[in-house]
């Protein structure tokens, strides 16, 4: 709602209820009434007695005076009217902010309303967080312009490092790798690969492919149907495709909140572990999670401490200070937020489980905003459930580099190609802002990237492709914003739907070099490359290609 539209329907609105409750006095003197009033009241100085009345109809009567000059008398009362909504318009477009949040906090749930405010504060500090308004410096002619040659440096710079068109030895650490599935296979195309590694990977294959599953069922039916099948309902669904009985199912929460991701947790004889499954975003409420993207360090033993922390600051603050030495976390706000929601609501039914059941051992499993959840709440849990495993699938970025979950060794991050949010933070968004600025002022460069990389990617000359990774090496030195990446060990899946088996690969990557631009191309938003029935059947066809 635009502030034009939102001044109209307030002073539309006052004078509606003015006018009725003139006619009938007993009308608005209900609870509910009150109480909105109160509010009103509370929130908006504009109905207080600093501004002139122009809501109360009776105050404003026309008084007739005599000019000096002799002339008709004159109804000053509606040039004080006049001035009287003037002064109301301005009063609400300096409080149009506070009349936002007011609206949200009497709409929403708390903790709705306390994201809105969150996500207004991060947009309001776009600046403070390095992203430069490009859309308002530039015309549209730079910009589109801009955006297609930043998008043919990179695409360039990409092909001329994956085919080694450097030659140059540090191009091996832009994606130093072990290829999954030659060492499933047997085939030692590392030196250091050894028997136990070997069998260790087939076993992580076959759990990413079986744990893809629950990740999928986590949407529930009707999200199923974009696979073309049909469970009726999610119990089904889960029962069906995983191959449980109802008894196994323990917990389950299908429709999440603010902070709080639709979740299960199940009981997984066959291989004897208790599996918690979190969704991904799939609501309005999830979306505003999704956005609440500023950093926020945390305890990986909050929960243990959280009685201790609550007595004196001197000794909380030693207590944070003691246990961040030990293990050093930050992460994405608003998954933060979900993890401890989803901790708070879990944490007795998986620690009773698991004490009765000493030979099973703890998984947390999460597609997208599911996958970050899990992985905070897997190093929060770190110390709490020994044995503990994370697996992620199309999981965002979590948090930075060089501190908890990022670094973490029980989390499995499976990243596939293209896929929309391996590479979108909050840094991600400044660095590109800084870099098309960059793009946009500088007409030559532009015009240069243009006519280096007119022709298709595999027709440029070799020169030209040096010259682009050169180019795009210099402008990365002007990214130093700090960035969010896909937690703990990633794995990097490539593969079409629709495609063969044998173009299916899964690649470990270090995600701070392959992501640490976010990159500019058609499918950029292409939704279809991160949703879970992607990764569900590569990874199928990843564990069928070794079998």
């Amino acid at each position: 709602m635009g502030k034009r539209t939102l001044i109209f329907m307030t002073l539309l609105l006052s004078f509606s209820v003015t006018a009725i409750s003139s006619k009938n006095p007993n009308i608005f003197r209900s609870t509910r009434f009150r109480r909105l009033g109160s509010k009103i009241k509370e929130k908006s100085s504009y109905f207080t007695n600093s501004i002139p009345d122009v809501i109360s109809l009776k105050k404003i009567v026309p008084i007739e005076t005599k000019s000096d000059e002799g002339e008709d008398n004159v109804p000053v009362g509606v040039d004080r009217d006049k001035k009287s909504i003037s002064l109301l318009l301005s009063e609400v477009k300096e409080r149009t902010g506070d009349l936002q949040q007011m609206i949200a906090d009497r709409l929403l749930s708390k903790e709705s309303a306390t994201a809105v405010k969150t996500i207004r504060k991060i947009i309001n500090d776009f600046p403070d967080h390095g992203v430069v308004d490009i859309f308002s410096l530039y015309s549209a002619k730079e910009l589109v312009a801009a955006i297609l040659a930043l998008s043919r440096l990179q695409r360039a710079a990409m092909y001329a490092t994956e085919n080694n068109i450097m030659n140059d030895d540090d191009d091996e650490e832009y994606i130093s790798s072990i290829d999954l599935l030659s060492a499933a296979l047997g085939i030692k195309n590392n030196d250091d690969l050894n028997n136990d590694e070997e069998i260790y990977e087939k076993s992580l294959l076959a759990d990413l492919a079986h744990y893809s599953i629950y990740a999928h069922c986590a949407y529930g039916w009707k999200f199923g149907l974009l696979s073309g099948k049909l469970h009726l309902g999610d119990k089904a669904m889960l029962k069906k495709k995983i191959g449980i009985e109802k008894q196994h199912i323990l917990s389950e929460s299908w429709k999440s909140k603010t902070h709080l991701p639709a979740y299960f947790i199940v009981r997984d004889e066959n291989r004897k572990k208790i599996v918690l499954t979190i969704r991904g975003t799939l609501s309005a409420k999830d979306v505003l999670t999704d956005l609440c993207a500023i950093k926020e360090e945390f305890l990986t033993h909050e929960e243990e401490m959280q009685g201790m922390l609550n007595q004196t600051s001197i000794t909380s603050d030693i207590l944070r200070k003691t246990f961040r030495s030990k293990y050093e976390s930050s992460a994405h706000q608003g998954m933060l937020q979900s993890s401890r929601g989803v901790a708070k609501a879990t944490r007795k039914i998986i620690a009773t489980e698991l004490s009765a059941r000493e030979d099973y051992d703890l998984v947390i499993v999460g597609h997208s905003l599911g996958g970050g959840v899990a992985a905070i709440l897997g190093s929060i849990w770190k110390d709490t459930f020994p044995g503990l495993q994370v697996y992620a699938f199309g999981c965002p970025c979590v948090g930075p580099v060089n501190a908890y979950p990022y670094k973490s060794d029980s989390i499995i991050s499976v990243v596939g190609e293209g896929d929309p949010f391996s590479c979108l933070s909050l840094g991600h968004l400044a660095d590109a802002s800084i870099v098309l600025s960059k793009v946009c002022e500088d007409k030559a460069l532009r015009e240069s990237i243009l006519n280096r990389t007119a022709l298709d990617i595999d027709e440029l000359d070799k020169d030209d492709l040096k010259w682009c990774v050169q180019k795009l090496s210099e402008l990365e030195k002007k990214m130093t914003r700090e960035k969010f990446f896909p937690p703990g060990r990633v794995l990097y899946m490539k593969g079409n739907l629709l495609g063969d088996v044998e173009e299916v690969s899964l690649t470990e990557i270090n995600q701070a070099k392959l992501f640490r631009m976010l990159r500019i191309h058609p499918r950029m938003f292409d939704l279809s490359l991160h949703i879970p029935h992607r990764y569900e059947v590569l990874l199928s066809r990843v564990l069928d290609k070794f079998r």
